[in-house]
This record gives C-alpha cells, sequence and structure tokens, in this order.
C-alpha cells in the first residue's frame, strides 16, 4: 500500500467512547461486568486489533510478453502473447489477463492488400465488495478495515467469527476479516476484437480502404457470502450471478487522394462508417443455503429467490466524412472536414447532424526574412475552429417505452405493464464547439521546443434528466437543455538539454481549464443527488454561473470554545450547542444556523492546473528516467472524514482526533466527543480538503546489452511506481475519484479501493 490511515489504538479509542457518552449523560461502556470479553478495563486494552494489517498486504505483480515477427514481400505477420497477473493490496484479491494478438499484411496482387488484425483475452479476478455492495455504506472492505474499532476482537469467546462492530452507538461495520477470508466474488471477460482491411491502390495518387470489424465479450460475474459474514449469516448464504454479452460490427469505406504537383499538396479523404452495438444480460440470486459447498454455482440450492432480472438492446452509429488538407509551398496549411453523423438514440426528428470543422496554420520559418535566422528551428501559427457531437446516453431515451408494475388485486400480487417515462422525439445530438489557437516553436536545430494553445469550448443542448411536475405522472424527462463553457491554456515545453555521450532529454506539460455552467433554462440550481446514504453527505450542486461540481455546504468555523463565543452565537437551531461543538459561519446573518440558508460553495473539484514532468538521461548503455505528475487546487470531500474524524464512537476514528476538545484542551478545532454526532457537521466544509499533490509517477533504471551472441539485444531494468507522493491530504490517495465517470459528482473519496506502490524488476531480451 502507498499509505496507511493513523488510527487509534484499543486505549484511546475506548477512552473516547467512554468521554462522548459522559458528554451526552450515559454510562460508560469500559469496563461492562456483564461483557469483559468486549468491553475489559480500559488498562487491559493496550493497542488491540490493527484491522488494516489484517485485511491489507504486499502483493506480487508479473507481466510477461513474448511476439514473433517476419515475413517476406508477399506475407508479413506479427504473432503475440502475454499474461498479466496482479494480487491486489487487499486480501485475497487479484486480477490476470491472458492475451494472444495476430497481424498479417498479405499482398495479393501488387496494387491489392489484405490485413487481419486479431485480440484475444480471457480475464479473471476474484473482488471484494465495495460500499454499494454491502448495503448501506458498511459492507466495504476498506470500510471496515478502517472504522472497526480496535476494541472488537477479530473472534469471540467461541472462536467464532465477530460479525459487527458491537460498540454501543456504533456503526454496524461488518468484520473485514471474515469477508476478506471467506467472501468469494469471481469475474470473467472473454474479449475479442478483430478486423479485416481491404486496400486497393486503384492508381497512383488514388486509394480505397474497407473495413470489416467486430467486438465481442462476455462477462460473468458470481458471488456467495457465506455463513462466516455478517451478510451471509443473516441471510443464511447469498449467492448471486450476472451474465453480460456486448458486441458491436463495424464497417468503413474510406477513399484516400493524395497529389503533390510544384508548390501544392493535396490530401483529401472521403469515407462512410456503419456501426452498431448489442447489449444484452441476465442476473438472478438466491438466499438461504443449507451448505456453502456450492458458492454461486448453485442457485436452486438456495430456497428463496431473488427476483431475476434480463435486457436487451441495440443502437446504430453511421457517418458520412470528409476532409481536405491543403498545403501551399510547404508554408500555408489549411484543413477543412466535415462530418454527418447519425445515431438511433435520438427522436425520430433529430437522428442526423453535421459538425465541420477548419483549421489554418502559417510555417513561418518557410519565409525568405526568416530564412537566415539558424537559431530559429521552427516557427507556426495556427488556429481551428471546430464542432463535435455528443451521443453518450442509454438507449431509447427518445421513444415511449412501458415498464412492470407490481400490484395488488383480489389479495394477490399481479404484475402489469404501463408507461415508464415521457418520450421526446425531438431529443437530439449534444454540440461541442471549439475554436483553438496555437503556437510552435522550435530553437537550435530543434533541441528546445515549445508548444502553446488557448481554446474555448463551447458546450449546447447539454443532454440532461430534468425534474418535472408531479401532476404530469412522472418525475423527470431526458431533454437538451442548457450550455456551459471550458476555456484554458496548454503548455508542453522540451528540450534535448545533453546530446553527447551523455544524453538528457526533458518534457513538461502544463495546463489550465476553467469551466462554467451558462444556462439550464426552467432548471432551480439544486444538489445532485446524495453521496452516502447513512451517512446524508449530499453530493455536488449544480447553478448557472458556478463550475461545474462545486459543493454548496456549511462553513465551518471551529468550536465554541468559551462562554462568551457560546452566548454571541451563531447558535444551531437544531442542536443544543455546547462548549466544544462544532460552529458555522452565519451566512444570512440572523444569528442561527441553517442548513438551507447559510450553505455557501465551500469546495470546488476542479484544480487550478495540472502538470507533468519527464527526464530521460542515457550513457552508453545505461538508461534512466523520471516521470512526475501533479494537481494543484482541487478539492476533494473525504466522505471517510463522516465517521473516521467526528469525535465520536460511531466506529474507529484517526488519531488527530486525541486533541479533540476537552475542557482543558481549549486551543483545537476539533469538537468534542459526542455520542450522537453533529449532523450539521456532516453537511459542513468539515467533510472537505485539498487535493493538491505532487507524485513520482515511475522512475525507471535500465542498462541494455549488445554483444552477446545469438542476441540483438537485452536489457535489464528495474521500475517503481508511485513511490512518493507529496500532499496534505489526509486519505489513502489524493488521485481519487469514487464515482467514476460521472460528469457531476466529481473528487469524491468514498473507501475508494487504496493505490499501491511497486517497485519491478524487468528483462526485454530480442533475437
Amino acid at each position: 500500500m502507498a499509505k496507511k490511515l493513523d488510527m487509534m489504538n484499543a486505549q484511546e479509542f475506548a477512552t473516547l467512547v467512554n468521554e462522548a457518552r459522559a458528554n451526552d449523560n450515559q454510562s460508560p461502556v469500559f469496563p461492562n461486568p456483564n461483557n469483559p470479553y468486549y468491553f475489559p478495563e480500559i488498562s487491559a486494552l493496550g493497542e488491540g486489533v490493527n484491522y488494516q494489517d489484517e485485511v491489507f498486504t504486499s502483493a506480487p505483480v508479473q507481466n510477461y510478453n513474448l511476439s514473433v515477427v517476419g515475413g517476406n514481400e508477399g506475407l508479413r505477420y506479427s504473432v503475440g502473447g502475454g499474461y498479466f497477473g496482479q494480487d491486489g493490496v487487499i486480501k485475497n484479491s487479484d486480477f490476470n489477463r491472458a492475451s494472444f494478438r495476430s497481424n498479417l499484411d498479405i499482398k495479393i496482387v501488387p496494387n491489392f492488400t489484405l490485413t487481419t488484425n486479431i485480440t484475444a483475452s480471457h480475464t479473471w479476478s476474484n473482488g471484494m465488495p465495495s460500499e454499494g455492495d454491502g448495503g448501506g455504506g458498511t459492507g466495504g472492505v476498506v470500510h471496515g478495515a478502517v472504522v472497526m474499532p480496535p476494541t472488537v476482537p477479530i473472534y469471540d469467546a467461541d472462536g467464532k467469527y465477530t460479525m459487527t462492530n458491537s460498540t454501543p452507538g456504533g456503526t454496524p461495520s461488518n468484520n473485514p476479516v471474515a469477508t476478506v477470508n471467506h467472501y468469494k466474488d469471481e469475474q470473467t471477460i472473454d474479449r475479442f476484437l478483430g478486423s479485416i482491411d481491404a486496400n486497393w491502390q486503384i492508381t497512383k495518387d488514388l486509394t480505397l480502404k474497407v473495413t470489416f470489424g467486430s467486438d465481442m465479450s462476455t462477462a460473468n460475474r458470481a458471488y456467495y457470502w457465506p455463513k462466516e459474514t455478517h451478510r451471509g449469516n443473516s441471510k443464511n448464504g447469498e449467492a448471486y450471478q450476472r451474465f453480460r454479452k456486448d458486441a458491436s460490427y463495424l464497417n468503413e469505406n474510406i477513399l484516400t487522394y493524395n497529389k503533390q504537383f510544384g508548390k501544392h499538396s493535396i490530401n483529401a479523404v472521403g469515407g462512410y462508417t456503419w456501426q452498431v452495438f448489442h447489449y444484452k444480460h441476465f442476473e438472478a440470486s438466491s438466499t438461504n443455503y443449507s451448505t456453502d459447498l456450492y458458492l454461486a454455482n448453485n442457485l436452486g440450492a438456495g430456497t428463496t429467490y431473488g427476483q431475476p432480472g434480463s435486457s436487451k438492446s441495440q443502437n446504430q452509429l453511421a457517418s458520412y466524412l470528409g476532409r481536405i488538407n491543403y498545403i501551399y509551398n510547404d508554408r500555408y496549411l489549411f484543413t477543412l472536414t466535415a462530418r454527418a453523423d447519425g445515431s438511433s438514440k435520438f427522436g425520430v426528428n433529430n437522428k442526423w447532424s453535421f459538425f465541420p470543422s477548419f483549421a489554418v496554420a502559417w510555417r513561418v520559418t518557410e519565409e525568405e526574412f526568416l530564412k537566415d535566422v539558424d537559431w530559429l528551428s521552427n516557427l507556426k501559427i495556427r488556429t481551428s475552429y471546430g464542432k463535435t457531437g455528443n451521443q453518450n446516453i442509454d438507449n431509447y431515451k427518445s421513444l415511449a417505452m412501458l415498464g412492470t408494475m407490481n400490484y395488488n388485486f383480489g389479495g394477490a400480487l399481479n404484475a402489469g405493464v404501463g408507461p415508464n417515462n415521457i418520450p421526446n422525439p425531438d431529443l437530439k445530438w449534444e454540440t461541442t464547439a471549439t475554436t483553438d489557437a496555437g503556437l510552435d516553436i522550435g530553437l537550435f536545430n530543434n533541441r528546445l521546443s515549445l508548444v502553446v494553445d488557448y481554446y474555448y469550448k463551447k458546450t449546447t443542448d447539454l443532454l440532461w434528466n430534468i425534474s418535472t411536475p408531479s401532476s404530469v405522472g412522472f418525475s423527470s424527462i431526458f431533454k437538451n437543455i442548457g450550455s456551459l463553457e471550458n476555456k484554458g491554456l496548454e503548455v508542453a515545453l522540451g528540450a534535448d538539454v545533453l546530446t553527447g555521450e551523455f544524453k538528457w532529454n526533458t518534457q513538461m506539460n502544463w495546463s489550465r481549464n476553467r469551466n462554467k455552467v451558462l444556462e439550464i433554462p426552467g432548471y432551480t440550481p439544486s444538489t445532485q443527488g446524495t453521496l452516502s446514504g447513512h451517512l446524508k453527505v449530499n453530493g455536488s450542486w449544480l447553478e448557472p454561473g458556478l463550475p461545474v461540481g462545486v459543493w454548496n455546504l456549511l462553513k465551518f468555523d471551529g468550536v465554541f470554545q468559551n462562554e462568551a463565543q457560546l452566548a454571541a452565537g451563531p447558535r444551531s437551531t437544531a442542536n443544543n450547542d455546547k462548549l466544544g461543538d462544532a460552529r458555522f459561519v452565519d451566512k444570512n446573518g440572523d444569528g442561527k444556523i441553517n442548513y438551507t440558508d447559510d450553505r455557501m460553495i465551500v469546495g470546488d473539484p476542479n484544480p487550478d492546473f495540472i502538470y507533468g514532468w519527464t527526464n530521460n538521461f542515457s550513457f552508453k548503455g545505461f538508461d534512466f528516467s523520471v516521470y512526475l505528475q501533479g494537481s494543484q487546487g482541487n478539492d476533494i470531500i473525504n466522505i471517510q472524514r463522516a465517521e473516521t474524524n467526528i469525535s465520536g464512537p460511531w466506529g474507529n476514528q484517526r488519531r488527530e482526533i486525541l486533541n479533540r476538545w476537552t475542557p482543558s484542551n481549549t486551543n483545537t478545532n476539533i469538537p468534542r466527543a459526542r455520542v450522537t454526532v453533529d449532523p450539521l457537521l456532516l453537511q459542513s466544509d468539515w467533510l472537505i480538503e485539498d487535493g493538491s499533490y505532487m507524485r513520482v509517477k515511475t522512475m525507471t533504471l535500465g542498462y541494455t546489452f549488445t554483444k552477446i551472441p545469438y542476441v540483438s539485444s537485452l536489457r535489464l531494468y528495474v521500475t517503481g511506481q508511485n513511490l512518493i507522493t507529496l500532499t496534505d491530504y489526509s486519505g489513502f490517495d489524493p488521485e481519487v475519484n469514487s464515482q467514476g465517470n460521472s460528469n457531476l459528482q466529481l473528487g469524491v473519496d468514498y473507501n475508494a479501493y487504496p493505490s499501491a506502490k511497486a517497485v519491478l524488476f524487468g528483462l526485454n531480451v530480442s533475437f
């Protein structure tokens, strides 16, 4: 693991529990004469159980690849295969992939060739439950490893697993040791990608390329919660199977014309492409097993069946495209592109849309007035404008669909179908128009290069699922509404610093982007759902004039240190504030804290800028490279803080809580211990942290041997990954996004799988 969290030991946690209960006028838990096994004297607890050490581990990684290339003028081939295997830093989790690839170039006649490309892979893995798999945010292994109190033993007095956190008032977290040792989550994916290209050189200047390809995959997931786990014990065993099949088929027909005459050069491309996508899935589950021996391989062995589910869908995408590149005298460059795209996902009135673009560049160094400027190797000024479309929505959103409904009739449960959405025949492409201005500079025979780009993007007709009045019978409708902008600057600098026997090349990049929602007609600014149901942590806030993903919460303002501060307020309308409780900024100045009236924009997940820096060194047979990357100014909403930084006995707390407010420790901003945690604290920027970081992403040292009989080259190397991370972020990893591909919920850390650092030893050999 790249990092473990510094959590309380058993004595420290037990002291916190008793203190919290005393502050809320409840009796202490430690010791408890009725259950001394779980709650003995504090002095007898010692360090207790370190659940992170019980769950996390160091894990090996291995990667092998073999390829053979050869052929003659009429036939060329490349065949290879590989295996990649990685054990997870969570015990008993792993990922494995075996792959095969084959490429053939066959010259049928001098002006006609066939090219085939085939890639096949099989992956198999054993996963561990995420928060959603556990239900209520309590079933995930990472969650349990962090919040399971060190006072709770792994096994009870009978030698069986302790199922949950048994501390009074604690979160019912599942025992993560039982989960990693017995939970089974087997996942397999088989994938095949294949294509055949026919290339016909019609004339010297005209070429036709026809491609037929397919991408097919099948995936299966089967998990089983045995009775040793809390979830399996409560359901007497639980099994689940899911099967998914995806397939896409592609046809491309591209005609290319290349012609050079005098100072003129023309490259023209025209064509038609068509692609169809198919998807179907089936899932089923059952519980109440007499034995765990079947795992998830015999759903019929369970006596209680879950409702099965299945689906099938398809969509098609067709495109007409054309492009003309014209160069005059190797200094004036013009590009004109046009494409018409049609998608079956959109309404009957708007399936097609037109997306043009153009670009102009001037290679200034080719002008006569710069021919004698030896130090200036390249100077190009360029600009472009173009439109692109987005169709990344689910199928059938424009159509009227039926859904299944269960209802009680005559004392029996009946199933029927009825309208499930509001159709929108006018649903159309989301469009992004981009304007870019750039500058390319090369100095001293291109030993030093600089690339600068400024861009402005405006996205209109946003594909959006907006709320509707309840009177229409449906909660929302999918439609095109609103617009947003992105504008930014990108800079790349490269240099061959040393070019002799000792070589040094460096590459740096820096980019800054600003986005803003411009308008959403008819939309009332609101929170975009919740990030944790049982913690009641709200998601991002969407409002025109603001960036995407910002958080609109209360602003934490320390704690009430003395009676004068407590009397001055502002006081919470929902809590009986006392000394040591959290204090918040009174936005509207009414002397009271109310979540609806006093929240404000307190965090932005979008960074001020991101950057990267690569250095490559070589001397004789040695090579050394190091790559650094970083982000500055981005915020992270760390939901883990809602359970581990609240001075409460919900679960184990981080050691920084040792500095909580007490009558003898008032110089602190950490609230006092309480059993009933202030809910406003979980709706404030107490959860938001600076996610800025700089990381040594990779570092490699290698040596290449060249004078070995029968061997073309042999290189030995060692690579370090994620070796060093400089950050003030308190979570496992600042490079995190628990919400995956969500465009609205950015910068969220909700017990994400921890990152790992690795040292790899490798060998490359060619014959």
